[in-house]
């Protein structure tokens, strides 16, 4: 059973707002949170509702004059605005304030809605809030909001980069199902159809025309096609979905803070450069045959837990990060690759051919994001060669889900595909 009993996405939704929220929490109080930017956005509208239709009500605005950032410490604020008393939280913003509010409202145990501000990412309707905690990027396991509200008006006037950042946290959906087959592939995660359905039905069709990404039937399109990844998430309660290795970059760079010109860079722009990471290693394992498998297993000697540790103590160093991607490494490490080895050989051509079909070639990936005015070069995210590397490499270790990265550091392949995909793929590292 899905968390979300009502996802009201059309013109003029925001008027059946009051209506809705009495529906569903009859004689409740209600909480508006939002930031500097989304309370004129959408927050005043819904307050004048209230105020209209004789909702109580109060508002809390995140006092921060930049982009509020999705640390834990702004959960807590949320929280104590939840303290000793009822009311029903209202986050009204997109992926950062919902998140805030989906975390704090699963902790203190209650239900909550959520007014969209922009068609900027799949959380909106997801299962689990990513959240830095303690400097480490994680998913916290909390449930859906119980309405979605979004408004054509409100979603098409959003600044264009946010609609941009939203194609792109969508188009990662693509290699993010080939992570899903390699994993099946391999039985290390059994691949779910009708919920792998659910997010890539329709997701070639919503992705086929990005220079009409101003249009209002096209932003709603996207917005629906985000929607129902978040459902997708709700039902099989975990990511894997909607995310794979594309996603672990970003969290990366996440967790560096990425500004560029004194403004964060958005959760899709660094989604899309780990996007086009992910397909180009994607696109170099494609290229081995079985043959070749064996062959690197052979000559590939896995290295023991030890070994293991060791390399990601040195690659974290000091970083507060360091115990969270020890524990999840650890959880995806297996001893004994033997058995995974020989599903690998058994299965390889099966998952190439799985692989080859959903993947979008690069080149062409490329060019959608270009017509749609999505960041294809690192530099235009404020990423250095020195991040690139870093942000791929310690990506591998901070998820216990299995991607497209674990096969090529399996087979010894890592840093070799890596170093082709930096030279050959992104032309500002080329030698």
């Amino acid at each position: 059973m899905n968390d979300t009993d009502i996802c009201l996405v059309k013109q003029n939704a925001l008027l059946k707002t009051p209506a809705i929220f009495k529906e569903t929490w009859p004689n409740m109080k209600a909480i508006l949170i939002a930031d500097k930017n989304t309370y004129p956005a959408a927050g005043e509208a819904v307050q004048a509702l209230f105020e209209k239709h004789s909702i109580e009500h109060k508002v809390f605005i995140f006092e921060d004059e930049e982009v509020i950032p999705a640390d834990y410490e702004y959960v807590e604020l949320v929280k104590k605005q939840l303290k000793h008393n009822d009311y029903v939280p209202v986050a009204i913003g997109s992926g950062t304030i919902n998140d805030l509010v989906k975390r704090a409202a699963f902790e203190e145990e209650r239900s909550y809605m959520v007014v969209a501000t922009a068609p900027s990412v799949d959380g909106y309707t997801a299962y689990g809030a990513a959240i830095n905690v303690d400097g480490f990027k994680m998913t916290l396991p909390c449930d859906a909001p119980k309405v979605v509200i979004g408004d054509a008006a409100i979603l098409t006037s959003a600044p264009y980069p946010m609609i941009a950042s939203g194609y792109a946290d969508l188009s990662a959906k693509i290699p993010a199902g080939a992570d899903w087959f390699i994993a099946d592939g391999l039985k290390i995660e059994k691949m779910v159809p009708r919920i792998f359905d659910m997010v890539q039905k329709d997701l070639r069709d919503t992705l086929a025309n990005p220079k009409l990404l101003q249009d209002e039937e096209t932003i709603l399109k996207l917005f629906a096609g985000l929607a129902s990844v978040g459902y997708a998430m709700q039902e099989y309660k975990d990511s894997r979905p909607a995310s794979g290795a594309e996603h672990m970059v970003s969290h990366i760079w996440e967790m560096n803070h990425l500004s560029l010109n004194g403004n964060p860079v958005s959760h899709g722009f660094k989604v899309a450069i780990g996007t086009l990471i992910s397909t180009a290693f994607i696109t170099e394992l494609l290229k081995l045959s079985t043959k070749d498998i064996k062959e690197l297993i052979e000559k590939h000697k896995p290295e023991t837990w030890e070994e293991r540790e060791q390399k990601i103590q040195t690659a974290f160093e000091d970083s507060p990060a360091l115990e969270g991607a020890l524990k999840m490494s650890k959880a995806k490490f297996t001893k004994d690759l033997t058995k995974r080895h020989q599903i690998l050989i058994k299965n390889w051509e099966k998952i190439k051919e799985k692989v080859t079909k959903q993947i979008i070639p690069f080149e062409e990936l490329k060019a959608m994001y270009i017509e749609a005015k999505v960041p294809t070069q690192p530099k235009e995210i404020a990423v250095t060669k020195e991040l690139f590397i870093k942000g791929v490499t310690l990506a591998q270790m901070i998820r216990t889900r299995y991607t497209s990265f674990d096969l090529a550091y399996e087979l010894g392949l890592f840093e070799s595909i890596l170093r082709t995909v930096q030279e050959n793929y992104f032309s500002e590292f080329a030698k």
